[in-house]
């Protein structure tokens, strides 16, 4: 069931580029499950317009928390909100991840903010490993949490934080057909991992969680769809936002 909830800011923390909000949210807390968004209303009234899609960053109780890169109006209206403040937030919304499949423990990719939705995945599970991408360390998330819930290996293209290079060059040290794979990024990510898996002599069990503007986060609008092989679409909010990766084409 989707929920509109007024939600309380309960903590607002700045780092580098990135903003953590804990919100006060029993309602939509109580069925979040990893995998799914919330959309957020982000500034006063109707500007911005649109709500803005954010994975559910983290559950504990009766609050949830989202982890939003500062990039645009919708964003930076966020930042100057201050704990007390309330703001509207509509969820749960999407499918939430698929499980495991037996005997292929979970190998997450992350590039950037992508990593969001991965820590309330990551503390269900054994301390999977994750790859976790970036141009460089400042585009990189805050990363204490994600070392307490999982085998982190970091990269960024021009080495400043982890090895130097993208997450492909590190992905070639898994057999992928020994995982259930799971990646959430921008789209030169995933085009980079669609020629990787295509290449693979055995299509592998590849999970792209997507990232994309939403109208409205329930399918009305159809403004978040993605072509697929067959020559048809797929919406991001109600099909998504995981997607088998041989699903979708980006």
């Amino acid at each position: 069931m989707i929920i509109k909830e007024y939600t309380e800011i309960l903590e607002s923390t700045i780092a580098g580029t990135y903003l953590t909000l804990r919100l006060n949210a029993p309602k939509i807390a109580a069925s979040a499950l990893p995998g799914q968004f919330v959309n957020i209303r982000t500034g006063d009234g109707f500007d911005p317009l649109l709500r803005r899609p954010f994975g559910v960053y983290d559950r504990s109780g009766d609050t949830i928390s989202v982890m939003v890169l500062l990039r645009g109006r919708g964003t930076r209206a966020l930042a100057e909100k201050n704990a007390g403040d309330t703001i509207s937030v509509l969820g749960p919304l999407g499918n939430p991840f698929p499980a495991p499949h037996p005997g292929k423990p979970p190998l997450l990719i992350a590039g950037g903010v992508g990593a969001a939705p991965f820590l309330y995945f990551a503390r269900g599970l054994s301390k999977p490993k994750m790859i976790l991408g970036a141009r460089d360390r400042l585009l990189l998330p805050p990363l204490e949490s994600f070392m307490s819930a999982c085998e982190l290996m970091i990269s960024t293209d021009d080495g400043s934080k982890g090895s130097r290079g993208t997450v492909i060059d590190v992905l070639k040290q898994f057999d992928l057909s020994a995982h259930t794979v799971y990646a959430c990024g921008p789209k030169g990510m995933f085009a980079a991992l669609s020629e990787y898996f295509s290449a693979q002599p055995v299509s592998p069990l590849a999970y792209f969680s997507l990232e994309t503007y939403m109208g409205c986060g329930f399918g009305a609008c159809k403004g978040c769809s993605v072509p697929a092989p067959d020559g048809g679409l797929k919406l991001c909010c109600t099909d998504g936002p995981t997607f088998l990766w041989s699903e979708v084409m980006l």
